[in-house]
């Protein structure tokens, strides 16, 4: 939230515009130094180096309990990517959706491409397999493959997975990917 000072008081003016990477977190309008995380930062940039430099997707997982300093770790890796070329496929879990297969890569995709796009963007057979996982619709008929796959889980499962890795492999063609 942005608070201010109006005649000596502090009162709450409106929430803040959060943007990754927007630096460092402010207190009673002062930046808060990033403290102990020097080693995770630079464990997840020696990542970034080798995704950049073998234009690799690789991925980073932060866990851990509320209020150990997540958001703060990856505001903190985010700005300090300010400038240079890669792209940045976010994604978190959501408490609701603990359990559902493959949750987290279908908000991360949904996130990038957003379902209206997906033909546009991808090979039909990745689009197709794509927006079945995101839960987006898809255009016109389905194709043989996907209604064989949606009699069957395992099947179904093993052609998003493989609708994913080509998206993937796509995208690091196009730019380096983390």
């Amino acid at each position: 939230f942005e608070i201010a000072e109006h005649d000596g008081a502090w009162e709450l003016a409106g929430e803040r515009a959060v943007a990754d990477g927007a630096g460092a977190r402010l207190l009673l309008g002062r930046a808060m130094p990033c403290v102990g995380r020097a080693s995770v930062l630079r464990q997840m940039a020696a990542v970034l180096d080798g995704v950049i430099e073998d234009r690799t997707a690789r991925a980073v997982v932060v866990v851990g309990d509320a209020g150990v300093g997540k958001s703060r770790v990856r505001t903190e890796l985010l700005a300090g990517l300010r400038g240079r070329e890669v792209a940045i496929v976010r994604a978190g879990g959501e408490p609701l959706r603990t359990g559902v297969p493959g949750g987290v890569i279908a908000r991360a995709i949904r996130d990038w491409l957003g379902g209206a796009e997906l033909r546009a963007r991808l090979p039909d057979r990745t689009a197709e397999f794509l927006a079945e996982l995101i839960g987006a619709p898809v255009p016109g008929e389905p194709s043989a493959a996907l209604r064989a796959a949606r009699q069957d889980p395992r099947a179904l499962a093993d052609q998003q997975r493989r609708a994913v890795e080509d998206w993937i492999a796509g995208e690091c063609t196009l730019h380096p990917l983390a």
